[in-house]
């Protein structure tokens, strides 16, 4: 669907009235809000606009509030996920956007077609529109960026400390931290590159400024080095283990906070699990789940999905694990609770890991992530300028650099490209930085006996 079929779609039967300033149009709405705060239509209107400006946190967080208010009209709430489908498209969260897709057509909801739009995105997925339960078979995200230490190794290492909430979470995984080494062997310019939360990232940070390195070569520019902070529970009874953790709190309201997280000892799932558990155990492998949720106002879990699994048969496990857990719910400024919604990455396996086997499964599941994604990781902080490389028939698929963002698009006789569809990412901001350079762009359209026609072509868009 085209980018701007798209929008005015999601504009469903409301439109801004003639000659009325979008700043006009926010303000009546936000003026609404005032008097109704769940006035699901007046969220809706402000997540259209922020969608046109292309501001698409504010518009995902407007989109949420219209979710949780009083879904009035009632096509609010299937557009609304349309539109969080949209913004999770765009930022390259593959996984969310299908489960939004899957949501909205479990509202039945056909208003102005968004039924159809279901439809043709599942179907791409390989999936009939019918069967919105089937599972995706990805792993966590935690292990999808697949980095490894670079540069010299420490002389000396300072332990990190837990953070409390990450304790009482059970939150395990390695920490990547980039620095420079000075001339005295102390690291400088430290920056985390795969975060953990929870406090585990300032942790790290704090534990790497204590490290020693072999003293760079005089004269040398700072050396580069790639570290991994390591995170483990040696006291470990449960063979479940949290590996990662994001909140999506509404604009100006703080996330929930870990209170309580019960993990069930010895085998810890149901019989119909275990077969399924002694293959995994017998191949030293591992279950994963990626499990998303609301967090309610009492702090309690509910409303599950499971956007990823292994198998299904884990995602049922995951949800009878995680729904005993309780939060402190997230809370507005002026200390009302609100709905937040969680994912979760979990893995069933060995009881206690070493920084050996948390890297060999690292290791293992960023691989089959990647071949089966085609997500490749630039090393750097931010997109630098875009610079779109080259177009190329649709049949040549090979991209001439490996840190370059591909789509597929259909240019148009008048050289606008139309139907754009990620190929390979290297990350959301990336995914973002190349689709916005591609629309801006007009391009020379295929020839047919003289004339313009609209064709299929990829793109390279290299940072």
């Amino acid at each position: 669907m085209k980018a701007p079929l798209f929008i005015a779609a999601l504009c469903v039967c409301i439109t801004v009235a003639s000659g009325q300033s979008e700043s006009d149009s926010i303000q009546k709405y936000q003026d609404q809000l005032k008097e109704n705060p769940s006035d699901s239509l007046a969220h809706y209107l402000l997540a259209e606009i922020s969608f046109q400006q292309k501001n698409y946190q504010k518009a995902a967080n407007e989109f949420r509030e219209s979710l949780n208010g009083n879904l009035q009209p009632r096509w609010v709430e299937v557009w609304s996920h349309l539109g969080l489908a949209k913004i999770f498209e765009l930022s390259g969260q593959h996984d969310r956007a299908v489960n939004e897709y899957r949501l909205a057509g479990r509202t039945h909801d056909n208003s102005r077609g968004a039924q159809e739009v279901v439809t043709a995105h599942l179907k791409q997925e390989n999936m009939a529109s019918d069967n919105t339960d089937e599972l995706q078979t990805t792993f966590p995200a935690a292990f999808r960026l697949g980095l490894t230490p670079l540069g010299p190794e420490p002389t000396h290492k300072t332990e990190p400390d837990y953070s409390e909430e990450a304790r009482a979470a059970g939150l395990e995984g390695t920490v990547f931290v980039s620095l420079a080494i000075g001339l005295d062997g102390t690291p400088g310019d430290l920056r985390v590159k795969s975060p953990l939360g929870l406090g585990l990232d300032e942790k790290a940070l704090d534990a790497v400024t204590q490290w020693r390195f072999t003293a760079a070569a005089q004269g040398a520019q700072g050396v580069s080095a790639l570290v991994a902070v390591n995170f483990l529970l040696s006291s470990k009874l449960s063979r479940w283990h949290l590996v990662g953790a994001w909140f999506q709190p509404p604009e100006g309201a703080s996330r929930p906070v870990f209170l309580t997280e019960p993990y069930p000892l010895g085998a810890g799932i149901s019989n119909k699990a275990i077969d399924e558990g002694q293959v995994i155990a017998a191949i030293h492998r591992s279950a994963t789940v990626t499990l998303q949720f609301d967090i309610d106002d009492s702090g309690m879990p509910a409303n599950f999905q499971v956007l990823a699994a292994s198998a299904p048969v884990w995602g049922d496990e995951a949800i009878a694990v995680v729904r005993n857990w309780r939060f402190a719910p997230g809370v507005k400024e002026d200390g009302e609770a609100v709905i937040v919604p969680c994912t979760l990455d979990l893995v069933w396996g060995q009881k206690i890991w070493t920084p050996e086997s948390l890297a060999q499964m690292r290791k293992a599941m960023s691989s089959a992530a990647r071949s089966d994604e085609q997500v490749v990781v630039r090393p750097n902080d931010a997109p630098r300028p875009p610079k779109i490389k080259s177009i190329y028939e649709i049949e040549d698929s090979t991209p001439r650099s490996p840190y370059s963002v591909v789509l597929s698009v259909i240019i148009g006789e008048d050289g606008v490209p139309t139907n754009l569809n990620l190929i390979r990412t290297l990350g959301p901001e990336y995914s973002l930085t190349a689709i916005v350079a591609v629309l801006r762009s007009q391009f020379k359209p295929p020839v047919l006996n003289g004339t313009p026609v609209p064709g299929p072509a990829l793109i390279e868009v290299d940072f």
